[in-house]
């Protein structure tokens, strides 16, 4: 990062913005390295730069410890994009930024859209947030144990944010209606049951010392993705991922690929999943994944 604001800097540019998701996804499920964004973020904004997280994906407590992801990076960002979650299949997502920068749409030119403000959507996103609370579901995400923190967005409760939905359709809100109102409580970090993050991770990493196959387990909370090696020198194990993909299904239990090679296992389940589903579905891959490795090899 510091690289390319140098470059940018030697060329007589500037740096407009900074944007990356708090845990990489599309990379294959990879949790940045610790600071990693503290560093990043003091380049850019050194630069003339926003900084953005992309919180589509790992957003509303699935990262278990924190609320946002990019809070495990002790950052706060300029403007924070969210979807997917934030609905629960309905289509709704928003983009939230501080103050300073939603006053710059003050210029005269009026932002207009006809569907900005959809109650529908709204009802549906503030159903999510009362969901999560009342239901513990951030707590359940964990996947260690638990410290007390604090949500970067919600306590910065006066500042003005920008929310749209799927259609690009958006309303200014205040956060102490929205996410400061419905953030779970950080004072309730008492000693708790065994959470399903918690015991994914591990029961994945135990299916890791008995299947050569798997080469790498990596996540946070209910974030987790599965590395499929051939061998020792890393040779990806896209085939035998997708086969994986496919026998899985047949098991009942849906995941995708992800990652450059489309050999890491995106296991993103839904954050009511329990630690008995968890238990269920590493019994599962048990199965597949002895199964695809007693194949003969063509």
């Amino acid at each position: 990062v510091r690289q390319c604001c140098d470059d940018a800097s030697r060329a007589g540019r500037g740096v407009a913005a900074f944007i990356a998701e708090s845990i990489q996804g599309c990379a294959g499920q990879v949790p940045l390295p610790p600071d990693y964004l503290q560093h990043a973020y003091r380049h850019v904004r050194a630069a003339g730069g926003l900084c953005i997280a992309d919180e589509v994906q790992t957003g509303f407590g699935r990262a278990g410890t924190h609320f946002w992801a990019f809070e495990t990076q002790g950052v706060v960002p300029d403007i924070v994009t969210m979807g997917k979650p934030i609905g629960n299949g309905f289509p709704l997502g928003a983009v939230v930024m501080t103050a300073t920068i939603a006053a710059r749409f003050s210029n005269g030119m009026e932002y207009f859209n006809t569907y900005g403000g959809n109650p529908v959507a709204c009802a549906a996103g503030i159903a999510v947030l009362d969901a999560i609370a009342a239901d513990r579901l951030q707590e359940n995400a964990v996947c260690s144990h638990t410290r007390t923190h604090t949500h970067a967005l919600g306590r910065t409760h006066t500042h003005t944010h920008t929310y749209t939905h799927s259609l690009s359709l958006c309303v200014s809100l205040s956060l102490s209606i929205s996410l400061h109102k419905h953030a779970p409580n950080n004072n309730n970090n008492h000693s708790h049951q065994l959470h399903t993050g918690r015991a994914l991770l591990a029961e994945l990493k135990k299916l890791k010392e008995r299947h050569p196959l798997i080469g790498d387990v990596r996540g946070l909370g209910l974030f987790v993705g599965v590395e499929l090696v051939r061998d020792v020198k890393l040779t990806p194990a896209d085939t035998e991922t997708d086969d994986i993909i496919r026998m899985m299904k047949s098991k009942g239990f849906l995941i995708s690929s992800d990652g450059p090679h489309h050999n890491v296992l995106k296991i993103k389940p839904p954050m009511c999943f329990s630690a008995a589903d968890a238990a269920g579905l590493c019994r599962a891959l048990d199965d597949v994944l002895a199964a695809v490795a007693s194949r003969p090899h063509l």
